[in-house]
């Protein structure tokens, strides 16, 4: 609750797109955030195995742009256009630091069909992370809807990637976000939602 109120950053209802009977904390993406900062610094701190081949710190450094980036949508509401821009920048950088996440082929293995994606594998790769991270804010809008997406999708990774303690940290978040969204306590907001992006479109990427 102190955290809620030193953040300060509340959805009020506005009986046309917002029913919500009274403001609410836009504090679930932060509660997200916090634990995947728990998660870095205890692979940095202690033991650097909690993570195989993925560059963590880039992960980190896309994670907490994003967030930033919704945060500021959720206090100033900012024009869309200026949004997509930054989207695009953030997503750019993060591919330049990682080239894990970058898409240079399209493998389609029921038809015996590869794609090489070729010179515009960096646009696609943005464009990839832009519309999901965009899609997930649309999605949002019903107390449970996203979170348990975002539960079901980050579950489903444990069958295709190695980084099961970092999924594991982030699904343990989200039970914890479940909860108080399910008693209106919080709402992901567009930090969350751009967030949680973010954090699918890089791990299903990388996997």
């Amino acid at each position: 609750k102190k955290l809620i109120v030193f953040f300060n950053i509340y959805d009020y209802p506005d009986s046309h797109r917002k029913f919500h009977k009274s403001k609410t904390s836009l504090f679930g993406g932060t509660i997200i955030l916090l634990n995947i900062i728990f998660f870095c610094a205890l692979n940095f701190l202690f033991d650097s195995s909690l993570v195989k081949q993925m560059n963590l710190i880039q992960f980190f450094i896309g994670s907490l742009l994003f967030y930033l980036l919704g945060l500021l949508d959720d206090r100033y509401d900012l024009n869309s256009n200026l949004k997509f821009f930054f989207g695009v920048v953030i997503s750019l950088l993060v591919i330049l630091i990682d080239q894990n996440i970058l898409i240079d082929k399209l493998v389609f293995s029921s038809f015996d069909l590869i794609i090489n994606v070729g010179v515009f594998s960096h646009i696609f790769s943005i464009i990839c992370i832009i519309i999901f991270v965009n899609a997930l804010n649309m999605f949002d809008g019903i107390n449970l809807q996203s979170g348990t997406y975002c539960f079901i999708v980050i579950s489903s990774l444990y069958f295709f990637s190695e980084q099961t303690n970092l999924l594991s940290v982030i699904n343990i978040s989200l039970l914890f976000f479940l909860y108080l969204n399910y008693n209106s306590k919080v709402f992901l907001g567009d930090s969350g939602t751009h967030l949680l992006g973010f954090v699918i479109a890089y791990l299903v990427i990388n996997s």
